[in-house]
């Protein structure tokens, strides 16, 4: 055979759904891994394991079902064309994926990984004066250029420096050095990997894991104090909720309601009843009794300009109490203006009387000289 192509790795996501073990198979294969092998052996299965995957493949050697890991041979799948100048295929073993009666090969949601394995071995012993064949050298050299491809293949996923980086702006030291890791076992134990002051690759001092925990519990504490604080501030129309259980930096979905706590917005603008009334309401409601007040409790504006408590006993407005008149203020008492205005009518009522009498009494007097005239009677002063 020969090695034409460069491509040591494929990937593909699964074809199964959920069938009845001993049924007709769904998404078993074979599946076309895109390069050749020389030995069945050769390559490594790795299965990603999607959200809502029902079945998974079953516990076997160092994979726990359940858990994204490497597929082992002959227990989920079987090889085909190893050793030839096909592609290699992959079939899973229903065996492999059978969980009680059921059985589901990966998923759509699943992702399977294929890579070359090549043992770093040199197997063929070519004795001195013996005839060689070429089929072998050729998988010898074939064995070669598919080691030489996965170690190049190994070194692009790995971590490494750029050839461009160079001299003392690239490393304080050498790129060897940079990018060794020189700590033991025991000090490498739960820390994380960082870059030093050199730039050379090191290990934390603390265990970030730790550290991230307390952060995602100070955030989610934070996160339920900012939204308790924003329904204490601006809630309007019911009471105030507190939160305590945010996670993963998502709110509290379910925060509990706090009876007869309402916000400070509420309390100045709001509607509600039962907080006994909003300032707003106090200062400038004029549709009825403060809402949340008791029975004849009315806004300051009601009071000063209103109108709701006119003909109701021992009530009505400052504006009533001084101009209206169109009745009793209060079912008893009349408003200044209508006191005033009906005293005027009074006074003028009189006026008018006094003038009528006066101009009588000049009448009677002129008629009684007229009458002592035509008598004869001359009146003469008495002095």
């Amino acid at each position: 055979m020969t090695v034409t192509t460069t491509t040591t790795r494929h990937s593909f996501n699964g074809t199964g759904v959920s069938f009845s073990s001993g049924g007709t198979q769904v998404g078993h294969g074979p599946h076309n891994i895109q390069f050749t092998i020389i030995d069945a052996s050769h390559i490594q299965v790795y299965w990603t394991k999607g959200t809502g995957t029902v079945g998974t493949p079953i516990s076997s050697g160092d994979f726990t079902a359940g858990s994204s890991g490497y597929l082992v041979k002959d227990v989920h799948y079987t090889v085909q064309n190893a050793g030839t100048t096909s592609n290699a295929t992959i079939t899973w073993r229903e065996a492999g994926f059978t969980s009680g009666s059921t059985v589901i090969y990966p998923t759509n949601a699943d992702t399977i990984v294929v890579t070359r394995n090549v043992p770093l071995t040199q197997s063929t012993n070519y004795q001195n004066n013996a005839s060689i064949d070429a089929e072998t050298i050729e998988a010898s050299f074939d064995k070669l250029v598919q080691t030489a491809q996965q170690l190049n293949d190994d070194k692009d996923y790995s971590f490494r420096f750029a050839s461009t980086l160079t001299g003392s702006t690239g490393f304080n030291s050498s790129a060897g050095t940079a990018s060794t890791l020189n700590v033991n076992k025991a000090d490498r134990i739960s820390k994380a990997l960082k870059f030093d002051s050199n730039g050379d690759i090191g290990v934390s001092t603390f265990d970030p894991d730790t550290y991230a925990d307390t952060a995602d519990t100070y955030r989610n504490d934070a996160l339920d104090h900012r939204d308790t604080a924003q329904d204490y501030a601006t809630r309007t129309g019911a009471v105030v909720r507190h939160f305590d259980g945010a996670t993963n930096n998502t709110s509290d979905s379910s925060p509990s309601d706090q009876a007869g706590v309402y916000s400070a917005k509420e309390f100045a603008i709001g509607t509600t009843a039962s907080t006994g009334g909003s300032a707003k309401d106090w200062a400038i409601y004029t549709s009825g009794d403060v809402r949340g007040g008791t029975t004849g409790d009315m806004s300051s504006k009601e009071w000063a300009v209103g109108t709701q408590g006119r003909g109701v006993a021992n009530e009505g407005s400052s504006k009533d109490w001084a101009t209206y008149t169109s009745g009793t203020v209060d079912n008893s008492e009349y408003s200044a203006k209508k006191y005033a205005t009906d005293s005027a009518t009074s006074a003028t009522a009189s006026a008018s009387s006094a003038t009528a009498s006066a101009n009588s009494a000049s009448v009677a007097q002129a008629t009684s000289i007229a009458m002592a005239i035509a008598l004869g009677i001359i009146l003469t002063p008495l002095f």
